[in-house]
């Protein structure tokens, strides 16, 4: 039992794990948000390093033989409590920003925040000339980090999208001061058991904080990958991308695929008459139409202008049938019309001569009296016809 209890670590070696831990995590941060930055150029970024930087910077001290020289001097210590208020505000801030672009009156009220922080750190100067206890000098700063805390609630969580988190990030931190504070004014900073605590809830929070960070990282680039494939105005996947979808999908052999192509019929007389608000409108209620009928089956694209594309992918559907459908629910609910070509695609063909069988099906479907559906076999047979007789 004895041998087994020699492995367990006492609290000051917890403690000590946990400093070097969140070292090691800040560093991590630092170098993420300045990678960030050089591609983004987003303010918060910087705010993020600067914040994080503050906190290293105070348990490199921490650990160096520095703090215990200068522990003594009531100055340290308030200036070490005022720098990691300040860092605390400076992430806060952060993380606003990497939500939402500041007007004034947010940066007016984070602005009066950080120069609250001179104002409590002159206060906890002033008390020690009363009180030359070296406890006294932290309270005033503990309590304006919860009174933050608690505007930060109101002025981010309603902002933000990661509001769970973001508010479990304020708990701990305050978790995290209210040990402090009980380690100091009521144990005199000698319980282990609150010296381990203090610093494994302070990795807690930077951890939490952390994983709000990275999330927001990934939202971005998952914001940016999908604009790069998307047209802006129907929210249909842009014409690069169909392009390389059906490369993909027939670099396989035998796989069916077939192609509707819809071109909404007398679109421009309809710009000019009812304005390209209207027009707008209408192409993206039509972007709609296909997107809901065609999600199950494969993926729609805008072509171009008023040119909208669905690949099929699902050999059990009939195109003629999908497209007939959508035809139907086009003119019923957006008060336009739609020509529809068809092209089903054979194993010799490539995807550029697969999209313009389509567009000659359609094409066909405008000179025969538009609003109706033509397939490429129906235009080779028809052709087929003529030249026989």
């Amino acid at each position: 039992m004895n041998e087994f209890l020699m492995f367990i670590p006492d609290s000051y070696e917890v403690a000590a794990f946990s400093v070097y831990c969140l070292i090691y995590l800040m560093v991590i941060m630092i170098i993420l948000s300045i990678r960030v930055f050089t591609r983004q150029r987003s303010f918060a970024y910087i705010l993020f390093s600067i914040g994080l930087a503050l906190v290293l910077i105070d348990r490199i001290v921490m650990l160096s033989d520095l703090s215990n020289t200068l522990a003594p001097h009531h100055w340290f210590g308030i200036s070490r409590a005022s720098m990691l208020a300040l860092s605390y505000i400076l992430l806060n801030l952060a993380v606003l920003r990497l939500y939402k672009r500041m007007n004034r009156r947010a940066r007016n009220r984070f602005a009066v925040l950080i120069g609250g922080i001179p104002v409590i750190a002159i206060i906890c100067f002033a008390w020690v000339q009363e009180d030359q206890s070296m406890h006294s000098l932290y309270w005033p700063i503990i309590l304006y980090q919860m009174v933050a805390a608690i505007l930060c609630y109101m002025w981010i969580a309603p902002r933000i999208n990661q509001k769970i988190h973001y508010i479990l990030s304020l708990l701990t931190y305050n978790i995290y001061l209210l040990i402090v504070m009980m380690d100091a004014y009521i144990y005199d900073e000698s319980n282990p058991f609150l010296l381990s605590a203090k610093h494994l809830v302070a990795l807690l929070f930077y951890s939490i904080l952390f994983l709000i960070f990275f999330e927001r990282i990934i939202e971005n680039l998952q914001s940016t990958y999908r604009t790069s494939i998307t047209d802006g105005l129907t929210g249909l996947y842009n014409k690069r991308y169909m392009y390389q979808r059906m490369n993909q999908w027939f670099n396989h052999r035998n796989r069916f695929g077939a192609l509707i192509f819809c071109d909404l019929d007398n679109f421009k007389k309809l710009n000019d008459t009812e304005g390209h608000l209207y027009a707008d409108e209408v192409l993206k209620q039509t972007a709609q139409i296909i997107r809901e009928e065609v999600d199950e089956y494969g993926i729609a694209g805008r072509f171009g202008g008023e040119e909208l594309i669905a690949f099929i992918t699902n050999k059990h559907v009939s195109p003629i049938d999908l497209a007939e459908t959508i035809r139907v629910r086009i003119e019923q609910e957006t008060g336009v019309t739609g020509s529809f070509g068809i092209s089903i695609h054979k194993n010799h063909v490539s995807v550029d001569e697969f999209v313009q069988q389509a567009d000659e099906a359609m094409y066909s479907s405008k000179q025969r009296g538009k609003n109706r559906i033509t397939t490429f076999d129906q235009l080779q047979s028809n052709n087929f016809s003529k030249r026989s007789s």
